[in-house]
């Protein structure tokens, strides 16, 4: 089973830093691809997620810009954009996002599974 994590952003780079090295270090990341949103920022970090395409990132990055439209579409085009089965959208900020990953922590996330006709829904 394939994993999607969608961490949507709106000018954070150095908290966005923080998150996507804490899922590096987590034990399910080549287990799962990351789905970076960047909501419409002008503070640099569109420019810095472009550049981390080619990092050495122990998951797939997938980097998606979209026009300011606010969070929750911003996590609306991650889900759309995430090719896993099971899609985790981050709802913790910086570090702590990556607990979704550790075992009995994924009630920190929403976690939303993809039927076979594309179709979403929420678990629990």
């Amino acid at each position: 089973m394939k994993i999607s994590v969608v961490v949507p952003t709106f000018e954070r780079q150095a908290q966005l830093a923080a998150c996507l090295d804490s899922l590096a270090r987590q034990d399910a990341a080549a287990c799962a691809e990351v789905v970076v949103v960047d909501d419409g920022s002008r503070d640099g970090t569109r420019e810095w997620l472009d550049a981390q395409r080619n990092a050495a990132w122990p998951f797939p990055l997938r980097v998606v810009h979209e026009r300011h439209r606010g969070p929750a579409a911003a996590r609306n085009a991650g889900v759309l954009a995430a090719s896993g089965d099971v899609v985790l959208r981050e709802v913790a900020r910086g570090a702590d996002a990556a607990l979704v990953f550790e075992a009995g922590r994924v009630g920190d996330a929403i976690v939303t599974t993809r039927t076979s006709n594309r179709r979403w829904h929420r678990d629990g």
